[in-house]
């Protein structure tokens, strides 16, 4: 993380967070991203299956396909979801209520926004116990965020089948969801420095995913990695991001990259999810729409733009990270300025102030940087991260003195000057 001012982290959440702020992102367990092969092994596994024979009944599997949600972030919607087998359009409905409250008669949700999965394609026979012209749909239903309270959510699910009623869990038996002020994940990088993804817990889909991939070399073997996907909603004065910016000053997700200050040798690519629920292109509880969504970082100072991709299919934002940080997405107002706002770098020291500089708003685009001694010769070059650090094609760090740096975005060139100070 580049510094710029003398300010902990720790202490801006600790602060942040006690302001029981949140944002509309929701959470689970892994798997977010169904292949139809995972979903007919699942599905497989899911029922009771008559030895010996090949052919079943409705009666004979369970037509449920879901992986349980067993953590979330407190005061944020959460949006479940699920696979039913089917010959039509499934009639489910998702029920809950706060855990341990017995009293209390369980809330309904219907799943809805059905998707045919494998092309509308029939299931009988490559799913063991499918009838005759069946398909597979997913849909999803949502919990409003003002039951998403401590200690937790109790649910299960029922599907009305045409022979049978199928259930995941029961009333007697739900699935209980642990609710959380943060949800961490961390993984330590392998000596083989072989390369690494892994994701936050997360199930229901896809707004709270966040998933980091690295490439060999991106990080020294050891290395211990940890994820914290926070709390968001109205920022604190200090860590609002400037209205020229944004549209919205609240982010739709919001993730911490630990360890702090350390820089990655290869481009690592982060995603983070947003919800639209309705599929509209609009991010939900807003009028704003996806398309503008950008990945901004926190330089202790002020959100600085990386950009990013948006993908509307999978409701998440991807990027490549140069360092760790804290990252958040926001409604982006323009592209931001290009220019790097550190006009002198200390590359040299590596003590988390000034070690680089960096180029805003090029993530997602086609460009590349080049930086020039003050007598013209190229020292170096290149078009797969928006940081310079102080070094040369060598990967060491050059002398003290100004360079010039050029960007060049399909064709239009922006310049400038960088001080380097040992």
């Amino acid at each position: 993380m580049n510094k710029r001012r003398t300010v902990s982290f720790k202490s801006i959440f600790a602060s942040f967070l006690n302001m029981g702020m949140a944002m509309i992102l929701f959470m689970g367990t892994p798997n977010l991203v169904w292949s139809f092969t995972s979903l007919q092994k699942l599905a497989a596994t899911g029922g009771a299956e008559t030895s010996g024979s090949s052919v079943y009944s409705e009666t004979q599997f369970n037509a449920i396909i879901h992986n349980a949600v067993s953590l979330s972030l407190g005061n944020t919607k959460l949006i479940l979801s699920a696979s039913f087998i089917s010959a039509d359009s499934p009639d489910a409905e998702l029920y809950y209520r706060v855990q341990g409250d017995t009293n209390t008669v369980y809330t309904t949700s219907a799943f809805s926004n059905y998707k045919v999965v494998n092309n509308g394609n029939s299931v009988a026979g490559s799913i063991k116990g499918a009838p005759v012209n069946s398909k597979m749909f997913t849909g999803r239903a949502q919990l409003p965020k003002e039951v998403m309270v401590a200690p937790g959510i109790e649910y299960y699910i029922v599907f009305k089948g045409k022979n049978k009623t199928h259930t995941f869990r029961s009333a007697e038996d739900p699935q209980t969801i642990k609710i959380q002020g943060e949800v961490c994940a961390s993984q330590n990088m392998s000596a083989s420095g072989a390369p690494g993804f892994f994701s936050l817990p997360l199930a229901a889909m896809p707004a709270g995913l966040a998933s980091l991939k690295m490439t060999n070399g991106s990080l020294a073997s050891g290395t211990n990695v940890e994820l914290c996907l926070k709390q968001s909603g109205a920022l604190p004065a200090n860590m609002r991001p400037a209205s020229n910016m944004v549209l919205d000053q609240t982010p739709a997700a919001f993730i911490e990259l630990i360890p702090d200050r350390t820089q990655f040798k290869k481009p690592v690519e982060l995603t983070l999810g947003y919800n639209d629920f309705d599929q509209d292109g609009i991010v939900d509880d807003t009028n704003i729409s996806v398309k503008a969504l950008k990945l901004f970082w926190w330089d202790n100072f002020e959100w600085r733009m990386i950009g990013g991709k948006v993908n509307q299919d999978e409701q998440t934002v991807t990027a490549n990270l140069a360092h760790f940080s804290l990252y958040a997405l926001f409604a982006a107002n323009n592209n931001g300025s290009i220019h790097p706002k550190e006009r002198i770098i200390t590359p040299a020291t590596q003590d988390g102030i000034n070690d680089f500089a960096n180029f805003d708003g090029l993530d997602g685009q086609t460009f590349t940087v080049k930086i020039f001694d003050i007598t013209g010769r190229q020292i170096k070059s290149f078009s797969d991260r928006t940081i310079w650090d102080g070094t040369n094609d060598f990967g060491q760090v050059v002398e003290t003195g100004a360079y010039i740096y050029q960007v060049d975005i399909q064709g239009k060139i922006y310049s400038g000057v960088i001080a380097v100070a040992k």
